[in-house]
């Protein structure tokens, strides 16, 4: 069962026409838009996570180990550090939205599947091919491929 918009339960496991289905393609293509979006930011935030352990572990080895852990080197330590745990939080944050984002993604696309159609693919919405059907390959595991 999926709850639409208008409060109403429609029932999936039955046939919906492509008509009806239409109306959660935009929804679908900016849930997936957004997904893709929080990949990247994800990607920036993990590669600003690593520059600032490496600038915090450079930074605190120069410190103490050239010096006496005063100086413009414990200062780099330190701002790596505190730049590293503010991207350690925005990364967290991300992926608890990735998660949320895709439990949304994996319902409209069972929406989809269930109706005998293809998840929309640059907003077009195809139905299942008998031949191409990758899913029913592994649905049917007693037959040979």
């Amino acid at each position: 069962m999926f709850v639409n918009g208008d409060d109403k339960l429609l029932d999936t496991r039955g046939e919906l026409l492509p008509e009806e289905l239409e109306r959660f393609v935009p929804l679908y293509m900016r849930l997936d838009e957004d997904m893709t979006q929080l990949h990247r930011n994800g990607f920036y935030s993990g590669t600003s996570l690593f520059v600032g352990a490496f600038g915090g572990f450079l930074g605190f080895s120069f410190a103490f180990g050239y010096g006496d852990g005063h100086g413009p080197n414990a200062y780099l330590a330190g701002a790596s550090f505190m730049g590293m745990a503010i991207c350690l939080g925005r990364w967290i944050y991300l992926m608890i939205q990735r998660r949320e984002l895709g439990r949304e993604l994996s319902r409209l696309s069972k929406l989809f599947m269930d109706a005998g159609y293809y998840p929309p693919y640059k907003g077009k919405v195809e139905p299942y091919k008998a031949n191409s059907d990758w899913l029913a390959r592994y649905t049917n595991l007693n037959k040979p491929f």
